[in-house]
């Protein structure tokens, strides 16, 4: 059996206070301090458990450790270095229109420059356009055109109703003029029927009845014979025939006004299309607030939209009350980060001594071709706090530091030889497990690594015995 050796209390106070102490470090002396203790704590437990037992299998001696475990918590933490720090958003500011700059609008009572702070929207460039003045002046003339046409239409369709009424009028006479007829022929039928009567019988001469007989036939000449025998009045179907034509002119009436009306549709379309045209003759912040980090443009300077080939951007403009740290996981470590993992930020260049805290805000979840990493984003306010000063500071875009994220509390971590950890042919870590007598490949996890001693964060548990040597089995 090994023989476990306790730890000096003292010395276990010391590794318990300053070696892993929490998700963030609170004090900047035992921050600058932790390296120092881990080694230190691997010396002493390499101490321990170098105390080994033998086990014999196939006629060999092979000695065995016991896993022995960290009396304080210990934080599993992936350090991160070349991070960079991002504006939260940056864009760049362009003309849509070609035009002459005209002007630059003032902030702060100075035009708008490097280093200006623009607010959202905020009016930066106005643009000289003289011939889409001219033309917005030509398209209202179109326009005030197509609505006096309309005008016109109205009339005309009014008119057309006129003559529609009209014509339904004489319609209406024209039946009562047929009914008129009618009752005169009967009239005549009759009185031809009375003088031939009279004439039969003596009464009247033969100049009577052929007077009754010419007054029939001369009301029957008003009546036409159509198809089919039948007998009308003529003067209906003209009038209905003038009803028809007046109808069918108030169509083409009620047609022309109509498309008077889509003419005054598409010059107001035209004429708006023009307003909102020359509205970008006003170049604006875009819809952040931001500082200016690059001007490309000044008075009288000719610019073109992005649609040709020779078109820059006027301003950069990027936006720093928020900022966004980028940086680069190794694909080994990359399933352990995890969004809303806390972050420290330190090391950061030109910042000597600062450390501001964070959580990771955006994971990609996929690996980057080229260098096989995978990108994490980190959201910090602007201004940001140091951890260990409480002083507000700026984050700058452009600077860059390390970034420390804390992975998992582990509690009392396994702690064993570094030999006592091998890799097989498909990469994964394994200690030899001691189970009922016999060696067992175990594969592990590591959570670090200190070249003395390596914490496992899955595969064992405290107490447990592995080979001292895993790759002598």
């Amino acid at each position: 059996m090994g023989i476990i050796v306790p730890l000096p209390s003292v010395l276990l106070s010391l590794t318990c206070d300053a070696c892993l102490s929490g998700s963030l470090l609170r004090d900047k002396t035992m921050y600058r301090l932790n390296y120092a203790v881990v080694v230190l704590l691997g010396l002493v437990v390499a101490f321990q458990t170098n105390i080994s037992r033998s086990f014999a299998a196939d006629g060999v001696i092979y000695d065995t450790v016991k896993v022995v475990g960290k009396d304080a918590p210990f934080v599993e933490k992936l350090e991160l270095r070349g991070a960079s720090v991002h504006g939260y958003e940056t864009t760049d500011v362009m003309s849509k229109l070609a035009g002459y700059v005209l002007k630059i609008h003032d902030v702060d009572g100075a035009p708008v420059d490097i280093g200006s702070m623009v607010k959202e929207n905020q009016d930066l460039v106005e643009l000289s356009v003289p011939e889409m003045v001219n033309e917005m002046a030509e398209k209202m003339a179109e326009l005030g055109q197509a609505r006096a046409e309309v005008d016109q239409a109205v009339a005309a369709v009014k008119e057309a109703d006129a003559e529609v009424a009209t014509r339904v009028a004489e319609i209406q006479q024209a039946m009562a003029m047929e009914k008129q007829k009618l009752a005169m022929v009967s009239y005549r039928k009759k009185q031809l029927e009375r003088v031939s009567r009279l004439f039969k019988t003596g009464v009247v001469g033969e100049d009577s009845q052929i007077e009754a007989q010419f007054a029939l036939d001369a009301v029957r000449a008003e009546f036409v014979t159509g198809p089919k025998n039948t007998v009308f009045y003529p003067g209906v179907r003209i009038a209905e025939a003038h009803a028809r034509a007046a109808a069918a002119a108030k169509e083409r009436a009620v047609a022309d006004l109509k498309l008077a009306n889509e003419n005054v549709n598409v010059a107001d379309a035209v004429v708006a299309r023009l307003a909102t045209m020359q509205q970008y003759a006003i170049i604006k912040a875009p819809p952040f607030s931001g500082i200016v980090t690059r001007r490309m443009v000044d008075r009288g300077a000719f610019v073109r939209p992005p649609s040709n080939s020779g078109a820059m951007p006027l301003f950069t403009i990027t936006r720093i009350d928020k900022v966004r740290v980028v940086v680069s996981v190794p694909n080994n470590k990359a399933a352990k980060a995890l969004k809303g993992q806390a972050v420290l930020l330190d090391r950061i260049g030109g910042l000597k001594g600062v450390a501001v805290e964070g959580q990771v805000s955006r994971i990609a979840n996929v690996l980057e071709k080229g260098s096989r990493m995978m990108r994490i984003e980190v959201d910090i306010q602007n201004p940001a706090v140091d951890v260990f000063t409480k002083k507000e500071l700026v984050l700058r875009p452009g600077l860059y530091g390390t970034v420390n994220v804390t992975i998992k509390d582990h509690g009392a971590i396994p702690l064993v030889p570094t030999k006592s950890v091998a890799t097989d042919g498909d990469g994964r870590d394994f200690v030899m497990l001691i189970l009922d007598g016999k060696p067992v490949k175990q594969v592990v996890e590591i959570a670090f690594d200190d070249a003395i001693t390596i914490g496992l964060s899955k595969g064992v548990r405290i107490g447990d015995h592995v080979l001292k040597n895993a790759s002598a089995y």
